[in-house]
C-alpha cells in the first residue's frame, strides 16, 4: 500500500483506488521477472549482489513502463 501511495501520488499524481488491483498485478510480475531474471544471472554471477545491481535499472524502467501504461493512465490518454 505504501508504494501505491508514493507511486500514485508523487510520480503519476493519480491515487485512485480503483487502479489498485492493477498496481498489484504489474508489481507481482515486476517481481517475478526479477527473480527469474536473478536466477538466471546467477549461473554466469557468482554474486547475487552484482547480479541485482546489473538489473536494478532495467527492473525500474520495465516498472515505470508498465504503471504508466496500464495503472495509472491519464483519462485523456485513455480516450
Amino acid at each position: 500500500m505504501f508504494n501505491f501511495i508514493t507511486t500514485g501520488g508523487y510520480v503519476f499524481r493519480e491515487l485512485s483506488l480503483t487502479r489498485f488491483p492493477r498496481f498489484v498485478v504489474c508489481y507481482v510480475l515486476v517481481y517475478g521477472m526479477n527473480l527469474v531474471l536473478l536466477e538466471a544471472l546467477s549461473v554466469w554471477l557468482s554474486n547475487k549482489i552484482i547480479a541485482q545491481a546489473i538489473l536494478i535499472l532495467p527492473m525500474a524502467l520495465l516498472s515505470y513502463v508498465l504503471m504508466a501504461r496500464f495503472v495509472f493512465v491519464s483519462r485523456r490518454a485513455a480516450s
